[in-house]
């Protein structure tokens, strides 16, 4: 008996839901066709519809499809050659038609004036979008949509996506702009919203008129620091240009009286000048050594006297020349 009972209600839980499914897609297919015969007018509308049930898939549609592959008969006798297996591996390559195509819905919008095509393409779309919003968990979710009107659902349709679809989420989205309409056009909140805009812009003069003071002051200081900083910044430049134009000056003077010193007269010999110069460059340079020389101490000045006579007696008595010294050199040209 209990099995026989839970199929009972099993039975007229689906029986419900079936109505349920039925009463949503009645009142979608009025939806959609009264959608479409108003959007159809408006070129902005329509465009908005058909983006909406495009990103919502409600235009897609898959179906089984026509084309049947061919069957692959191998031949096992023949696995063993090469050529006959790359011709096995071509045909297992080859592209093969799926077990499904998708078809997409075309709306032609000026048939939309046709009731018989636009109460066609409303039974697909309503068809279509109550898939989609499938399985219904409650009635609580059909009572919302049965008022449903066509601008209700362009309203659905633009804050839908297709990751939260479903009759649950249709049923918050009605229910909010139901409440949001009966909050709008209520008297009091009418009232209450006037009275908060007038208070608001009573608020917003006070401050902008705060500001206003605010901004002044602060103007007010900053000019009067801005003025300190360009007096100090004024005198510090007077100065630096006053010590620079001095510097100039200065420098002036001694490349003038650099260029004088170093005039040349036009009546000077140029080829005197410059050997006069010159010797009076060696001559200052042999002044240098000889001062140098007599700075240097006595051990030292003996030290080189002696170096000298020492080379002098070697070159004389041991250096030989085509195996003769140089004295012997003497003796022989003395003796001819």
């Amino acid at each position: 008996m209990t099995r026989s009972n839970e199929t009972n209600a099993t039975s007229a839980s689906n029986a419900t839901m079936d109505k349920y499914t039925e009463a949503l897609y009645d009142v979608f297919r009025a939806s959609f066709e009264e959608a479409l015969s108003a959007s159809a007018v408006e070129d902005a509308r329509w465009k908005r519809l058909m983006t909406s049930l495009d990103e919502l898939t409600l235009l897609d549609f898959h179906m089984p499809s026509p084309f049947k592959p061919e069957p692959l008969d191998v031949d096992e006798s023949r696995l063993d050659d090469a050529r006959y297996r790359r011709y096995l591996i071509r045909k297992l390559k080859a592209p093969r038609p799926g077990k499904w195509v998708r078809h997409k819905l075309s709306i032609d919008r000026r048939q939309i004036v046709d009731s018989e095509y636009r109460g066609k393409i409303a039974k697909v779309l309503a068809y279509r979008f109550v898939q989609l919003l499938l399985p219904l968990d409650s009635f609580e979710v059909v009572l919302p949509v049965i008022k449903l009107g066509a601008t209700d659902l362009e309203y659905l349709l633009g804050q839908l996506r297709l990751n939260d679809l479903s009759a649950r989420r249709v049923s918050d989205l009605l229910m909010r702009r139901l409440a949001r309409s009966f909050i709008e056009e209520n008297e009091k909140f009418q009232e209450v919203s006037a009275m908060i805009r007038a208070r608001g812009a009573e608020a917003r003069e006070r401050l902008a008129i705060e500001l206003h003071l605010i901004e002044q002051e602060v103007m007010e200081s900053f000019s009067l620091k801005m003025s300190e900083v360009r007096s100090h910044a004024a005198r510090v430049a007077d100065r630096t240009i006053a010590e620079m134009r001095v510097r100039s000056a200065e420098q002036s003077e001694r490349t003038a009286r650099v260029l004088a010193e170093s005039a040349l007269d036009p009546l000077e010999d140029r080829e005197v000048t410059f050997r006069q110069t010159v010797l009076a460059s060696e001559e200052a340079r042999r002044q240098e050594r000889r001062e140098a020389a007599a700075r240097q101490p006595l051990w030292l000045k003996l030290l080189k006297r002696a170096s000298v006579v020492a080379g002098g007696y070697v070159l004389t008595f041991h250096v030989k020349i085509k195996g003769l010294t140089l004295v012997e050199w003497l003796e022989i040209a003395l003796a001819v």
